[in-house]
């Protein structure tokens, strides 16, 4: 009897587990899931009829954190989007960025590593992905492809049309919000280097006698080469790196 109610548990058990989400999808502004999840393709989900499927989910739930340190391994893809406030100028130097990026996808749940999209005195924006991965896609949140390499980004005047740079709650970066002409920081020449002088003193200016290069979201030219004042409230895109 006790051996039939300790099965009878442990049914149950696997029941329970067998409804819960395999996945996480983050809500997007206009209703449409993100691409958001701990890789770009689905996880199968595990046969909970074999015995070696139980010892594996348990494994599972604690390996949580070493699973997280390898999502960015697994990506076959480079994904832009940008912060969902705007922001003068003044991002704390290029650290300061990378850490807004990080911490915005953090907060959407979103696993792998951000940077920003920016060019200082001590990088350039075209060397943020490793010359290794250079040919993979570059994506917006939904998926769709936005360049089709990193390369890509600094030959190309336009990205495709039907593919857009969102923030990462999903919203659509236009005029009618707080991003001043829809314009993101970037401090880049249209080759991916450093567009000198032009970087609001290195990322740590709002001042209005400042100014930093920012590309027009709104015209889809990431890498247009408008001269905003620092003291602007504009976007800042963030990189998945792959």
């Amino acid at each position: 009897m006790l051996r039939t109610r300790q099965l009878a548990l442990l049914a149950g058990l696997l029941v329970v587990i067998a409804g819960c989400p395999t996945g996480k999808t983050v809500a997007r502004g206009d209703g449409q899931p993100s691409m958001f999840d701990s890789g770009d393709a689905a996880t199968p989900p595990h046969d909970l009829g074999s015995e070696s499927a139980a010892r594996d989910l348990a494994a599972d739930a604690s390996h949580d954190g070493a699973d997280d340190a390898t999502d960015a391994s697994a990506f076959t893809s480079i994904v832009l989007v940008a912060l969902d406030n705007a922001i003068t100028g003044n991002l704390g130097g290029v650290a300061g960025a990378d850490a807004l990026c990080a911490q915005a996808a953090s907060n959407a749940g979103s696993a792998g590593t951000y940077r920003a999209f920016l060019s200082s005195s001590t990088q350039d924006a075209r060397d943020l992905v490793a010359p290794a991965k250079r040919a993979l896609p570059v994506l917006d949140t939904r998926g769709v492809m936005l360049f089709s390499s990193w390369n890509e980004i600094f030959t190309r005047n336009e990205w495709r049309d039907n593919a857009r740079i969102d923030t990462f709650n999903g919203t659509l970066i236009e005029d009618s919000g707080p991003w001043f002409d829809s314009d993101a920081w970037t401090g880049t020449r249209r080759d991916g280097t450093l567009a000198s002088g032009h970087t609001c003193n290195d990322w740590t200016s709002a001042a209005s006698n400042d100014n930093g290069t920012a590309g027009e979201l709104d015209l889809r030219q990431l890498l247009d080469q408008d001269h905003d004042d620092c003291s602007r409230t504009l976007a800042l895109v963030c990189v998945r790196l792959p």
